[in-house]
Parts: C-alpha cells; sequence; structure tokens
C-alpha cells in the first residue's frame, strides 16, 4: 500500500493505452487501494480498450460503493452495444449482482441489454438475475420460459435458473414448473 501514491501518480502521467498504464492499473487493482483518485483514474481506464476488463476487474476488487457505483454507469453506457457487454459488461454484471445494494439496478441494465439479443447467447446465470427486474415483460418473458412448450426434455441447467429468477417474485408459479420439468425428466 505504500506504493499506490506513487503508481496512482504514474498512471496519471503515463499515455493512456501504454503497458506503463496497463501494469499501473493492474497494480492498484491487486493492492485494493480505496483513494478517490485511484478509483477515478481505473474509471478513466474502462474507456481504454486494452484496459477496459482490468480496470473493471480492479474496481470489483476495491468493492466500495465509491468503486461500484461508476461500474454501474459503465454497464448503462454500454448496455445496448452487445460485444463489448458480452466481453467485458456481462463479467462485472454476475459480480455486481452479488452485492445488495447494486442487485436490482443492475438487473434492470442486463435486462435491457438481454431483451435486444437471442437468449442462447447469454450465460444461464442471468436468467436468475432477471427475476430481479420489476418489469411485467421481464415477468411474463421467464414464466414462458419456465414452462417450455416445445421440449418434452427441458434444459434442466437452464430451466434450474430460470426458475429461481420465477421464484423472486412468483413463488407459487416457480414450484409448478420445478413439478412440470420433474415430470418430464422422468418421463
Amino acid at each position: 500500500k505504500d506504493l499506490a501514491p506513487r503508481i496512482r501518480q504514474i498512471l496519471s502521467t503515463a499515455p493512456g493505452s501504454s503497458e506503463l498504464a496497463l501494469a499501473a492499473v493492474l497494480a492498484l487493482g491487486d493492492l485494493g487501494d480505496t483513494d478517490r483518485e485511484t478509483i477515478r483514474l481505473l474509471q478513466g481506464h474502462l474507456d481504454v480498450p486494452e484496459h477496459r476488463l482490468h480496470a473493471a476487474k480492479a474496481l470489483l476488487r476495491i468493492n466500495t460503493p465509491e468503486a461500484l457505483d461508476p461500474l454501474e454507469q459503465y454497464l448503462q453506457r454500454i448496455a445496448s452495444d452487445f460485444e463489448l457487454f458480452w466481453n467485458v459488461g456481462i463479467r462485472v454484471v454476475l459480480v455486481l449482482t452479488k452485492n445488495p445494494l447494486k442487485r436490482r439496478s443492475v438487473a434492470n441494465i442486463l435486462w435491457a441489454a438481454m431483451k435486444e439479443q437471442p437468449l442462447p447467447l447469454w450465460p444461464i446465470e442471468c436468467l436468475e438475475i432477471i427475476g430481479e427486474v420489476d418489469d411485467a415483460a421481464a415477468q411474463e418473458w421467464l414464466r414462458e420460459l419456465a414452462f417450455p412448450i416445445e421440449s418434452p426434455l427441458p434444459d434442466v441447467g437452464r430451466l434450474d435458473f430460470v426458475i429461481r429468477g420465477l421464484a423472486k417474485f412468483d413463488t407459487e408459479s416457480a414450484f409448478q414448473a420445478a413439478a412440470l420439468a420433474l415430470r418430464r425428466t422422468q418421463g
């Protein structure tokens, strides 16, 4: 931690996309330095393509409200860019939703991104997260996924996360979906 001020100074003067700047981003993340200046500098590197994933990981490691707020803002900015959201944002979403203070707002950002892309592209963990969204369309979408009619044998792994999401707002339907899935898997 004694090195953090020097590393911040290096990061603030290094060329934005340089290897030196990347090394400083990594070092500050490893140190878990919670200084406001560190967070400001790391936030700036979310917009450097070669550094964005490392800057996001560093902010997640710091794990203070001041470090997580810029990540939430970043997710809002990139939600409409599927490739960027997929490469960086989805990792941030999966971690931020474990934070009770961020769970609902991050779930809303995820829903905005998910409804624009085909379901098979998303990690199955996202299906449970959508259960946090207070939106009739999101809830109806989860209900439809919980009761698949086209397949006698459901994708049990995917269905597990759908039912978990459904249980967040409709326990009775979640129970019925689980019972139906059990009947279908038993023949």
